[in-house]
C-alpha cells in the first residue's frame, strides 16, 4: 500500500462559541485516532487577540484534550466558509498536505463539498487533493437545528454558484 501524505483535520470557526466547541471537540477526538495528521484551525481574528478570537477558543479547547501545540496551523483571514476552503487550501498547498478531514455539522459540510467540487472544478484547489466530510453529530435533533441554521447559507451559496470563487474574494 502506497503512502498517503501528508493531511490535516479542518477546523472551521462557527457563528457561536457552541459551534467553535463542538468542532473542536470532535476534531480532538478525531485526531486521537489519526494523530499523524495537522490540525488546521480556519477563520479570523477579527482583530482580536488571538487567544480571545474564535480561532484561540478552538485551540485552547483542543490543546486541554491533549492535541499538542506543535501539531497545530492556522488560517486566520476567512469570514466565510468560500475563504475557508480558499485560504486553507493555499496553506495545504504550502505545506504539501495532500488530504484534508473537515469538521463540523452535517449540513455546513453539505456546503464545504459543493465548495470544494466547484473549487476543483474551476482548478482553483488540485483535483486530487482527498476530503473526507466529519460530522460533528449524527443525532437527529442536531440535524434539525442544523437545517434551520444553513438553510439561508445554502441559498446564498447557490446564488453565487456561478461565478467563479476567485471572483467572490
Amino acid at each position: 500500500m502506497g503512502r498517503r501524505g501528508l493531511e490535516v483535520v479542518l477546523v472551521p470557526t462557527g457563528d457561536d462559541q457552541k459551534a467553535d466547541m463542538q468542532r473542536a471537540n470532535k476534531g480532538a477526538r478525531f485526531y486521537r485516532y489519526y494523530s499523524d495528521r495537522f490540525i488546521l484551525v480556519s477563520g479570523s481574528t477579527d482583530g482580536k487577540c488571538f487567544l480571545s478570537s474564535q480561532p484561540g477558543h478552538i485551540y485552547k479547547c483542543m490543546r486541554k484534550k491533549g492535541v499538542p501545540r506543535s501539531k497545530f496551523l492556522f488560517e486566520s483571514k476567512s469570514r466565510n466558509t468560500v475563504e475557508n476552503v480558499i485560504y486553507s487550501c493555499k496553506l495545504m498547498e504550502e505545506k504539501g498536505i495532500e488530504g484534508v478531514s473537515v469538521v463540523s455539522n452535517p449540513l455546513h459540510l453539505l456546503r464545504f463539498y459543493l465548495i470544494f467540487n466547484k473549487a476543483k472544478k474551476d482548478k482553483y484547489v488540485d483535483k486530487d487533493l482527498r476530503v473526507r466530510y466529519v460530522p460533528v453529530s449524527e443525532r437527529l435533533i442536531d440535524l434539525f437545528k442544523a437545517l434551520c441554521h444553513e438553510s439561508m447559507s445554502h441559498i446564498k451559496y447557490f446564488l453565487l454558484r456561478r461565478r467563479n470563487l476567485t471572483s467572490y474574494l
